[in-house]
């Protein structure tokens, strides 16, 4: 990962490690509810692809980052 901050990094270690299996979230009700740091936050934004806009957007994770 040598071309990403190290927000992004970050980011992409606490979602492997806190939720690995994730695939789908939404801003409103699954980042508000548990609390997802804004670092994380932004990372999902950057990296994953925005695929509704309920919820304040739900985003997939890619098949790769």
């Amino acid at each position: 990962m040598d071309q990403y901050s190290a927000e992004d990094v970050n980011g992409y270690m606490w979602l492997r490690e806190k939720w690995p299996k994730l695939r789908t979230l939404d801003v409103d009700w699954t980042m508000a509810k548990y609390e997802y740091p804004s670092y994380v936050r932004n990372f999902i934004f950057k990296f994953w692809k925005k695929i509704g806009q309920e919820n304040g957007g739900v985003y997939e994770r890619p098949y790769e980052y």
